[in-house]
């Protein structure tokens, strides 16, 4: 079974993010950029099984059930994707 949902407004991604704001660990934040693609683009699987039990777990093993999140990240000429997904991050803890 596929089930696809695209989030477009500001408030909507936030909400996303602030959510699963706990997976990102300093561990994690350290290796981001395997994580992004050359199209800046946030490649992240989250554990489906662990999701039903209110735990937040990710999860790169493509045997479990998963829920594959993209997120494309608007970087302009001179910024670093890494830099402006950590800057955004770091807004969801000050709000």
């Amino acid at each position: 079974m596929l089930f696809r949902s695209e989030l477009k407004k500001n408030r909507d991604i936030q909400t996303f993010f602030s959510r699963i704001l706990p997976l990102f660990s300093e561990n994690f934040l350290e290796h981001l950029e395997d994580r992004i693609d050359d199209s800046f683009v946030f490649h992240l699987r989250i554990d489906a099984d662990h999701l039903i039990e209110k735990a937040i777990v990710i999860h790169d093993d493509k045997k479990n059930q998963i829920i594959k999140c993209e997120a494309k990240i608007e970087v302009y000429p001179q910024q670093n994707a890494i830099e402006v997904f950590k800057d955004f991050l770091g807004s969801l803890k000050t709000s």
